[in-house]
């Protein structure tokens, strides 16, 4: 955090009313909120709207009212309509405030989907070059998810249909209908999401509440054009509309639209477009040097045609230039390149003698790159130029999947100081992590998983206070996790799995409150589990299976209420299963198998209603199966427990299920078995136990053999 921010802070993990009024007096006074906090409220808002279907139903009590907001041009909850953003030149402090105050509040504030919380709107209208300009492209590409989780629709009380744009072109749609789209898309040309978004009413409820069409009074009652602002108060139980309207309020003195692209403007005069000719209108024009670098860059990549001859105006409108993005800046009104892709159809794909294109640094408005199956033939490495300060303002490199780039990470990659993602994943990079990489203190989001990355990770790594994501997994490094990982206070993300880590789980990770993702698989991690584990109660996803850990399985994993997936297997976990996991309902997938647990599984196992995924095989435990027939029969295949010679099913369950356990009572000429006595299972399991100690040694051979 910058010395010098005096803005709104978020302190702990929950939006408050008093973050929300700073936010907004600060918004107000044209002050921006910074990024981390930013991030913080967009992340909480996507996990919030990805649990909402696409029609919500929401229930009024008697005596209370509801209000509804249309386009943005307590006890009474509100419901905004849509369209939160392309208008004007503050849509991102509308829609930050928007997200706040649901994060702040839930069950107060509803928010419908608009015909311009899509993607192919807001570059056009604006809002995606505003968020480039406020916060970064990494911004452009969350809130397009969040916009793909809002629902289309709400139903209140069962009496009024509330909806951005309409009814639809045909009869017989029904609500159920409506439910059962998938609304995490972005909107298609034509079907009931289209026209949800973007159709005009048409008068199964008692109301129908739109928003998309401007109105002079700023509502319109039946076949409902000055544009003033409207709400509609429902008061229930009759939920008769009481509309008020309101005009404009003061505004900055800052242009309407003053972000829109310039295609949008260069197309809204059909004379003065056809007029635009590239000797006579400078708009159309690059930079000389600018154009002629991208031209090398070209051809030290693609062969898929002459692009000098093709295109002797690559962003000018209407150019058919793949994979490049272009904007018009500076007092000489010239394009920039701002964005290129290359590697797989329909961006440029690239040649089989294809090498690293250093002048990739030299487009000095380039803001994002992506090479994805790109260098597969001809060896390249990562190439900047040495001992020559970088002017590029790129904020995204990503180097996907390229088979033939080797070497190592330059530690040049430091002098790109407005880099905010850094992808190098799925590449054949070699070496240590170059320490210089941790000064970048922008940077976001760092993934270099999938090389052969060898070394330790940096202590430094606690330098990068602004990350977000940290994927290092798949590579081959050792040494113990950095303490100063607890400094990354808002990661979200963290893989480190398949490596050769050693030493427990660092104390300081409590201290990640944000942390939604931890995999740690596949290493050589071992001992107890920090105290404060259960400090990380926006935990999702804890992958941790083979590891000698040689632990009980830590009582503290239960209290993580936000837990979908918990996987421990293969890696010598002892004792009985914590009862308290029965508490973990949001478990979708539990994987313990092949551990030593002993003991009953917990009763509770069974009343876990989102569990798809249940695996405890290969353990010591007995006793009666304490799943019903409904419970089996939902997960199916999907449920083992074989190899747990102690545990029988109850004879009213067993029927047409096979989880790899046979029926209370019943003996072996049947094909079916008692659960067996305790001196017969003495000895069964001691075999087990000489089984899984063999299997443990020949494991810590094969890691001893194969990395040395």
């Amino acid at each position: 955090m910058e010395p010098q921010y005096a803005g709104s802070r978020i302190e702990g993990d929950n939006v408050t009313l008093d973050f929300v009024k700073k936010m907004m007096d600060d918004f107000k006074n044209q002050k921006c909120l910074h990024k981390r906090y930013a991030f913080k409220v967009v992340l909480q808002i996507r996990d919030i709207m990805r649990s909402l279907p696409s029609l919500v139903d929401i229930n009024v009590p008697n005596e209370k009212h509801f209000t509804v907001c249309g386009d943005v041009h307590e006890d009474n909850p509100y419901l905004f309509n849509g369209d939160f953003v392309d208008r004007g030149s503050f849509s991102v402090e509308v829609i930050l405030t928007h997200f706040a105050f649901k994060c702040m509040s839930p069950s107060a504030i509803h928010l419908s989907r608009g015909n311009h919380e899509s993607k192919s709107m807001n570059k056009i209208y604006g809002f995606e070059g505003e968020v480039k300009s406020k916060l970064s492209y990494t911004f452009v590409e969350l809130f397009g998810e969040v916009f793909c989780c809002l629902p289309l629709a709400h139903v209140i009380n069962e009496k009024v249909f509330v909806v951005h744009g309409g009814l639809f072109s045909f009869d017989g749609v029904r609500l159920s209908d409506i439910r059962a789209i998938d609304q995490f898309c972005e909107p298609p040309d034509k079907g009931l999401m289209c026209e949800l978004l973007w159709s005009d009413p048409q008068p199964e409820l008692d109301l129908v509440v739109q928003s998309h069409e401007v109105k002079d009074e700023g509502y319109e009652l039946n076949m409902m054009m000055g544009n003033k602002g409207a709400f509609v108060r429902l008061e229930a139980p009759d939920m008769k509309p009481n509309i008020v309207t309101f005009s404009v309020v003061p505004h900055p003195d800052i242009k309407p639209m003053a972000y829109a692209s310039n295609f949008l403007f260069l197309s809204t005069n059909e004379n003065a477009r056809k007029n635009l000719q590239p000797n006579n209108n400078p708009t159309s024009n690059m930079d000389p040097v600018e154009l002629e670098t991208l031209y090398k860059i070209m051809e030290t990549l693609s062969s898929d045609q002459n692009w000098r001859v093709s295109y002797p105006n690559p962003c000018q409108p209407g150019s058919s230039w793949p994979g490049i993005e272009c904007k018009i800046t500076g007092p000489e009104n010239h394009f920039h390149v701002t964005r290129l892709d290359f590697g797989t159809p329909p961006n440029p794909t690239c040649k089989n003698t294809a090498t690293f294109p250093s002048e990739i640094f030299k487009l000095p408005h380039l803001e994002s790159i992506f090479i994805f199956q790109c260098f597969t033939k001809s060896r390249t490495r990562i190439f900047l130029p040495m001992n020559k300060p970088l002017s590029s303002q790129l904020q995204q490199l990503s180097l996907r999947s390229n088979s033939a780039l080797i070497g190592t990470i330059p530690l040049q990659i430091s002098s790109l100081k407005s880099l905010q993602i850094l992808t190098m994943s799925q590449n054949m990079l070699t070496g240590k992590i170059p320490v210089e990489i941790f000064s970048l203190s922008s940077v976001l989001h760092l993934d270099l998983s999938y090389n052969l990355l060898t070394g330790s990770i940096p202590f430094e790594v606690g330098n990068l206070r602004n990350l977000v994501g940290l994927d290092l997994s798949y590579n081959k490094l050792m040494g113990r996790i950095p303490l100063r990982i607890g400094e990354l206070g808002i990661l979200q993300k963290l893989d480190l799995s398949s490596n050769l880590l050693t030493g427990s789980i660092p104390e300081s990770i409590e201290k990640l409150h944000s942390l939604a993702f931890l995999a740690l698989s596949n290493n050589r991690i071992s001992g107890s589990f920090p105290k404060g584990l259960a400090k990380l109660q926006n935990l999702q996803y804890f992958l941790m299976d083979d590891n000698p850990t040689f632990v009980s399985l830590p009582v503290e994993l239960g209290q993580l209420k936000k837990l979908q997936e918990l996987r421990l297997s293969n890696s010598g976990y002892t004792g009985k299963i914590p009862s308290i996991y029965s508490e973990l309902m949001n478990l979708s997938t539990l994987s313990l198998q092949n551990n030593r647990l002993s003991g009953e599984i917990p009763v509770g196992f069974g009343n876990l209603s989102h569990i798809y995924h249940l695996n405890l095989s290969r353990n010591f435990l007995d006793g009666i199966v304490p799943f019903n027939s409904s419970f089996l029969k939902r997960l199916g295949r999907n449920l083992d427990l074989s190899g747990n010679l102690g545990l029988c099913l109850s004879p009213s369950a067993a029927y047409g299920v096979n989880v790899g356990v046979d029926v209370c009572g019943n003996n072996k000429s049947s094909s079916l078995m008692k659960p067996l006595k305790k001196s017969e299972a003495s000895l069964v399991y001691t075999k087990y136990f000489i089984a899984n100690v063999a299997l443990v040694f020949l494991i810590t051979l094969h890691y001893t053999l194969y990395y040395g």
